[in-house]
Formats: structure tokens, sequence, C-alpha cells
């Protein structure tokens, strides 16, 4: 399973088409991350996505809950902190969070995650000079839980298998599904593989 996590500022095209066009692939989930947005403009986008096709609802995940809701999509990715703090918000089909320790994923799992996104695994620009947690983490947060666990950061076709012998259900990709020339392809090509 593969799960998109979006960035516009990586994009040096239409965000909204490439967008469109990881969620015509029909990824496990596609991650509308955008942090740096106010309300406003995170709603804006979000419904801009949907609107050419409700049923891109189904596979899009916000981590802004009231916006889903009054949007209709059906899922949320949130931080540890959000699901700690307001717990597991209803109304949706799948919650996702993301956890950096295997404890964190066990109390996550307790307050009611559907799946987990444990990272960052590899070394990423994302995350420049922060070292990456390595597979023995990511291992021992999918050994610590019964709920699926995706791996991010750093991840690339060439190393995508090593967190699936690993315990892992998926995996995320941000930075490669962003730049890529076709993404309803790129997504296509880890479809078949995982």
């Amino acid at each position: 399973m593969v799960i998109a996590v979006t960035n516009r500022k990586l994009c040096t095209d239409d965000f909204i088409i490439r967008v469109r066009e990881i969620l015509r692939a029909e990824p496990f989930e596609v991650i509308l991350r955008e942090k740096d947005l106010n309300d406003a403009e995170y709603e804006q986008i979000a419904a801009d996505i949907v609107a050419e096709n409700s049923e891109y609802k189904k596979n899009i995940a916000l981590n802004r809950p009231d916006i889903a809701l009054k949007l209709g999509i059906e899922n949320v990715h949130l931080t540890m902190s959000q699901l700690a703090e307001s717990g597991k918000p209803e109304g949706f089909k799948r919650v996702g969070v993301s956890v950096h320790s295997p404890d964190e994923g066990v109390k996550a799992e307790r307050l009611g995650a559907d799946y987990l996104i444990a990272g960052h695994v590899y070394e990423t620009d994302c995350k420049k000079g922060i070292p990456p947690r390595g597979i023995e983490f990511f291992r021992e947060v999918c050994k610590s839980v019964n709920v699926p666990v995706f791996a991010i950061g750093g991840i690339s076709e060439h190393n995508f298998i090593e967190p699936l012998k690993n315990g892992g259900y998926g995996v995320c990709l941000m930075s490669e599904f962003m730049r890529c020339r076709d993404p309803f392809k790129q997504v296509n090509k880890y479809k078949r593989q995982l």
C-alpha cells in the first residue's frame, strides 16, 4: 500500500491537477499536508481538489478534522498531540496518526488510530540535519501495535521493500510524487510492486 503526502512547494506544475492525478491512481490515501496554510486557504485547496470528482473524498485525508467534516471528506491524518488532546474525531472512515516511537504507537492505537505512519526511517531532505530513526525503530513500532504501520522518510524505489520486510503495511512518499513527470503512472508503479 502507498500513501502520498503533499507539499505544494515541491511542485513545479499545477498542484491541484497533480494531486487529482495521484488520487485518480487510487493510492491507500493522499494526505493533504500543507501545514503553513491558514484554515481558509487549506479549506479552499481541499475543496478545489475534490470539486472535480466526489470519489476523491474517499482517498484524501486532511489534517484538520473540522474542515474534513465540512467538505464531506472521509479520512483524517493527525499528529500524536492532536489525537492526545482531542481524542479520536467522530464521523470518519479512517483516522491515521504520525508517531515517532513505539510508545507513541501503542498510545495512538489505544486512543483509536486506524493506522500509523512512523518515521522518519531514512535520511531525507525534508528533515535535513536530523538523523533518521532507522529500520530497527520502524520494526519495533510494527511489533508494538496491531494496526497497519506505514514507513515515511527517505522512501524511494531503492529501499521501499525493506520496511515491508520488517512488518510494515506500506510506505509514504512525498518528494517523488510531488516532482515526478507522471504522478498517476508513478503511484501505479508502487502499487504494482506493493
